[in-house]
């Protein structure tokens, strides 16, 4: 389909499984609910600078326990999993994930760069500084291969996404065991590797949790109606491309 295909097929998906969802109101407009949501986004973004001055500045993985604390690492760890658990039960109750489990292959076909909001490289830059068009267009080549291999597994998006967080808790154990065991768990130490696929799965959460917020309107900017519609779709969706293809790292492939 051409552009204006594109985006007129995916506003029509945002009115029939997302709007309604936003509508139904109740504790979508809680102030509990929205202060809840803004705390999620400000401590997956705080995890997430930790693990990029982690992924900057250490070289191995001696170098990530001789520079941070047990504690920090645990924190972090928890914040993206955290992060992953909520971007998946807002993406579910506000709609997005009946809207990708249906359409995946045919939004993340003509995604493009430009499709995704300002507003998300906002939230992005607030991880990265100098995040830019040109990352964009990197999580949507990313996205492209991982939801075409994802796709032909056949599997769901909400178990896959159950996966990625049971992985992560498996692994966050050993920084556990450094504590008891500081001694004899050296081996066993999460690798350097392992902590920069958390971190792209950790963004990709990013993306989700801010597209669902960007939808209700309740990111703190002022957005045009394509943008807090059919935008976030694509966005939402290249954020869970992103989580896939950070699992795809923590598992080795």
């Amino acid at each position: 389909m051409d552009r204006e295909e594109y985006k007129a097929f995916l506003a029509h998906l945002f009115a029939k499984y997302v709007r309604p969802r936003l509508l139904r109101g109740g504790r979508w407009h809680h102030p509990m609910q929205l202060e809840e949501w803004a705390w999620e986004l400000e401590r997956l973004q705080k995890a997430l600078i930790l693990l990029s001055t982690l992924e900057q500045t250490c070289d191995d993985t001696d170098d990530i326990y001789r520079t941070f604390t047990t504690e920090g690492l645990k924190s972090a760890v928890s914040s993206v999993s955290s992060g992953v658990r909520n971007s998946q039960r807002m993406m579910r109750d506000a709609g997005f994930l009946d809207v990708m489990e249906s359409y995946l292959d045919e939004i993340i076909a003509d995604m493009q760069a430009d499709d995704i909001p300002d507003e998300d490289l906002l939230v992005l830059q607030a991880i990265h500084p100098n995040y830019g068009r040109l990352d964009i267009q990197e999580v949507i080549i990313i996205s492209k291969k991982r939801g075409s291999r994802f796709k032909g597994d056949q599997q769901s998006i909400t178990t896959e996404l159950e996966r990625i967080d049971q992985s992560i808790e498996s692994q966050a154990k050993r920084l556990d065991n450094l504590e008891s065991k500081p001694t004899t768990t050296n081996d066993r130490r999460p690798k350097r590797k392992w902590y920069k696929a958390l971190g792209h799965i950790g963004e990709g959460a990013v993306l989700a949790i801010a597209d669902v917020s960007l939808a209700m309107g309740v990111l703190p900017v002022v957005a045009s109606v394509e943008t807090a519609s059919w935008g976030t779709i694509v966005s939402a969706a290249a954020g869970v491309g992103k989580m896939f293809d950070g699992f795809g790292e923590l598992c080795g492939e």
